[in-house]
């Protein structure tokens, strides 16, 4: 399977809905690259860290682990997703 990943036009949309497995506590292979080829362009070495993307963009993230989420915290998961969270 080929993934095809085209960013051009993303700063005209209104909304990007995310989704991914979590594999081993974190996104898939292809999502983290996708997600680093969406970001890293657009950071600059700044304290605090800023955007050179033109706007905000909202932006919601599905994961699915086909576990529940006390099974989550007890198998030590949260700070995996909590940095994806931090993307």
């Amino acid at each position: 399977m080929t993934l095809q990943i085209s960013l051009k036009g993303l700063d005209k949309s209104g909304a990007i809905i995310l989704g991914s497995p979590i594999y081993f506590g974190t996104v898939s292979g292809e999502m983290r690259s996708f997600m680093e080829r969406l970001m890293f362009p657009n950071l600059t070495y700044t304290n605090p860290t800023r955007t050179l993307f033109p706007k905000k963009i909202k932006t919601g993230f599905i994961y699915t682990m086909n576990i529940t989420e006390e099974q989550l915290k007890e198998f030590g998961y949260t700070g995996h997703i909590d940095i994806t969270k931090e993307l």
